[in-house]
């Protein structure tokens, strides 16, 4: 019930509190007569082309023009993008000027990961170590080409491929594989991964879309603390479906526009064939800028299951992903719903440093207030499964991991704890 009340009252305030709508257009009509392009060392030119969405011979507005940076910032290749018109001699004709800054195309950083499930008992069990590489303009065509590897508390390796658009569609296609092992603290047993999956991603309009994915898995448990049970394998195909609506103005720091995703996996045994189980998912995001450059953020990721599901696959929440504030994985069962309200608001404006070997490197730094609250369930949601969370923190936003999360956060009993994260939670 609190829930319901956070988000709702959430909902309230988007609808009072005032809004900058940005560009309104332009006070008369002109045609486009060509682009030109500059700055683009490494990017091939139709890369950015198509992600304009207008060409020569279109009518010009101003929000076509903010909505075309918009996109080229969102493929993550370019620090900064401008544009300006040059007139032509037909006053009806006018050029298009843009201006590109590229960001390094490749990274390779080193990792360093301490797990305190694992190192409770001596903290040097809870030690990773690791590196991982990333060319994110893979021949110049916006192709990323990723990999990582680490050993210690978690052995792992991994390998992916992906382009955001197959030929000349706007469909994107991704490619992984991995292997991992790790101890599992929760049931005391060591645990063997080896994954690979495929993903398609069709946009029908500029905001909907429809993708499949498809998985496989083979687990290999064993116990680790001396006991005769006995060891388990599992080899699982997982094919999904997805729906998407995505109007947010920029994927990394968003300042408007509203996500919505839904999905159902299914989990069938490789070898017979067998129904294991279905998930059905809904991720739903709204952006609202209030005050200035400020924002309101609200998330309300949920998740239901039915069928068989071992009990170390259930869905865990508790920690810097879900409800900040508590340990990792505190609360599990088949089903989740966790909501989240966050209030940005920016610090540093996006400065441009340079960088050995890599080249310019551009970052930003914001703030945030947030509140976190939700459960899991297997049989009945009650309020005893009801965490809730709240607390402040930093964003820096950088190219090589999209965001940095520095957070404190307090529980609902008011323990305080610090928790750091990279990537996008909201």
């Amino acid at each position: 019930m609190v829930l319901v009340h956070l988000i709702a009252a959430s909902a309230l305030v988007l609808g009072t509190l005032g809004v900058d709508h940005g560009p309104t257009g332009v006070s008369h009509w002109e045609v486009i007569d060509r682009i030109i392009l500059r700055g683009n060392e490494r990017t091939k030119d139709f890369v950015i082309l198509r992600e304009l969405r207008y060409e020569p011979g279109d009518e010009l507005s101003e929000e076509m023009l903010s909505e075309g940076s918009n996109h080229l910032l969102n493929t993550g290749l370019f620090a900064d993008v401008n544009y300006r018109l040059v007139q032509n001699e037909d006053p009806s004709f006018v050029a298009v000027e843009l201006e590109v800054l590229e960001r390094p195309s490749w990274y390779l950083l080193p990792s360093l990961d301490w797990d305190p499930d694992r190192g409770r008992d001596d903290w040097r069990e809870g030690i990773s170590v690791g590196l991982s590489g990333k060319n994110v303009n893979f021949r110049g065509e916006a192709q990323t080409l990723a990999g990582n590897a680490c050993v210690g508390a978690e052995e792992a390796v991994e390998l992916s491929w992906d382009t955001p658009w197959v030929g000349s569609t706007r469909t994107s296609l991704s490619l992984k594989a991995g292997w991992e092992e790790t101890r599992d603290p929760f049931y005391a047993r060591e645990e063997t991964i080896a994954r690979g999956g495929l993903g398609l991603t069709r946009w029908i309009t500029e905001h909907h879309s429809v993708g499949l994915d498809a998985g496989i898995e083979d687990r290999h448990r064993r116990p680790n603390d001396g006991s005769s049970e006995e060891e388990e394998d599992a080899l699982f195909f997982t094919p999904s479906v997805r729906f998407g609506y995505d109007s947010r103005d920029l994927r990394v720091s968003p300042s408007a526009g509203s996500l919505l995703e839904l999905s159902a996996t299914q989990s069938r045994d490789w070898a017979t064939g067998d129904y294991a189980s279905t998930t059905y998912a809904l991720d739903a995001r709204h952006f609202r800028r209030i005050w200035g450059p400020q924002t309101l953020a609200i998330g309300l990721p949920s998740k239901l299951s039915r069928g068989t599901m071992p009990e170390y696959l259930e869905l865990r929440v508790g920690g810097v992903n879900t409800i900040r504030g508590w340990p990792q994985g505190v609360s599990q069962g088949i089903h989740s719903v966790v909501g989240t309200v966050e209030y940005r608001i920016p610090l540093v404006e996006k400065q441009q440093l340079p960088l050995p070997y890599f080249g310019l490197c551009d970052f930003s730094v914001a703030s945030a207030l947030f509140a976190d609250a939700g459960m899991t369930w297997s049989q009945r949601p009650s309020q005893e499964h009801f965490l809730t969370g709240f607390g402040l923190g930093i964003r820096i936003f950088v190219p090589f991991a999209d965001v940095i999360r520095l957070d404190y956060a307090w529980n609902s009993e008011f323990d305080g704890r610090w928790q750091i994260e990279k990537d996008v939670k909201l």
